[in-house]
């Protein structure tokens, strides 16, 4: 059991801002047109140095690749390398944000075994969410093309959210990313982003973060899984 203390909810804290442009290595054999429409991209930047993504040329089509070593996805063409470049940059915005003033915890499992963090092609994906106060949870699930996928749950103080078969494990493979936000009070308008597709270019993640921004008290935690076919 969580020991929490109760407190008065403070004003709407100051979000620390996502990092710079996306650092973008290309390397290999990739074509001028694709390093040219990368260049002019907003919220990337091209690098020789050290990179978020880095892009290859392979199998007739190009694989993303992340700085830690994970694959992020494998795309067909240049036009859906610069697509999802757009909505990784996009995106991020989310993924990174994080509450200097967080004040209590709440936390994520994915799978049966705690700390898991590869999953192969039908396996499913069971989670768990426990938040320390009882709290609305806003739950993204970002997938390796980049599309994002919103749902929204109450949890019981002191208690765990069970998800089972909250996903299955198909193509496209790579790594998904899935970001928890717990509210002790939501703000108006959290219901909007209950159990939909959320549009990753465009108007939506600005106002999503517009909403969060609003809320009074919330914490946040972001987990990394990569999902590979079976050999």
């Amino acid at each position: 059991m969580f020991d929490v203390v109760p407190k008065a909810l403070p004003q709407a804290p100051s979000l620390a801002p996502a990092e710079g442009p996306v650092q973008i290595k290309l390397e290999g054999a990739t074509p001028a047109v694709l390093r040219a429409a990368l260049a002019t991209l907003a919220g990337v930047t091209l690098t020789e140095a050290a990179y978020k993504v880095l892009v290859t040329p392979e199998d007739a089509g190009y694989a993303l690749w992340l700085a830690n070593g994970d694959m992020l996805c494998h795309l067909d063409s240049a036009d859906e390398v610069t697509t999802r470049l757009t909505r990784y940059a996009s995106v991020r915005q989310l993924l990174q944000l994080h509450n200097p003033q967080q004040r209590f915890n709440v936390r994520l499992q994915v799978g049966a075994t705690a700390g898991q963090t590869v999953f192969m092609a039908g396996e499913r994906l069971d989670m768990v969410i426990e938040s320390e106060p009882a709290a609305t949870i806003l739950l993204l699930n970002v997938d390796p093309r980049g599309d994002v996928q919103a749902i929204t749950s109450a949890v019981a103080a002191h208690g765990r959210l069970s998800l089972p078969g909250a996903g299955l494990v198909e193509a496209p493979f790579g790594t998904d990313y899935m970001k928890v936000f717990a509210l002790p009070q939501p703000p108006p308008g959290l219901e909007h982003w209950a159990n939909r597709r959320l549009e990753a270019l465009g108007s939506e993640v600005p106002e999503l973060l517009r909403l969060l921004h609003s809320a009074g008290e919330w914490a946040e935690t972001l987990h990394e899984v990569v999902t590979v076919p079976r050999p």
